[in-house]
């Protein structure tokens, strides 16, 4: 399983995501950690190869945590974030 790193503050904004929201999104982290897709996603390629933007469903809102995978770059600081799973936004994509 990959390793899950968290850049800048994304990792205290899911923890502010509803409980259920928040228990999904990981989970479907899980999911990438272990190579597989997750249930609602799409690729973003204008970001970077690799990117996943995942979407989460939670009462009628739209929470979106955007997730890259960056086994494409060996040499960008490789004890670090190489071959992990990267997560580097979450937010509410379509606020109420």
């Amino acid at each position: 399983m990959k390793l899950l790193q968290w850049f800048g503050s994304s990792k205290a904004d899911g923890r502010a995501f509803p409980d259920d929201a928040r228990i999904d999104a990981g989970w479907q982290l899980k999911l990438v950690q272990r190579g597989e897709d997750p249930d609602d996603w799409k690729p973003m390629p204008t970001i970077g190869p690799g990117v996943r933007e995942i979407w989460i469903r939670h009462i009628g809102d739209w929470t979106s945590w955007s997730v890259n995978h960056l086994p494409e770059f060996p040499n960008e600081n490789p004890a670090t974030w190489a071959g992990s799973t990267t997560v580097r936004l979450a937010y509410l994509k379509h606020p109420p």
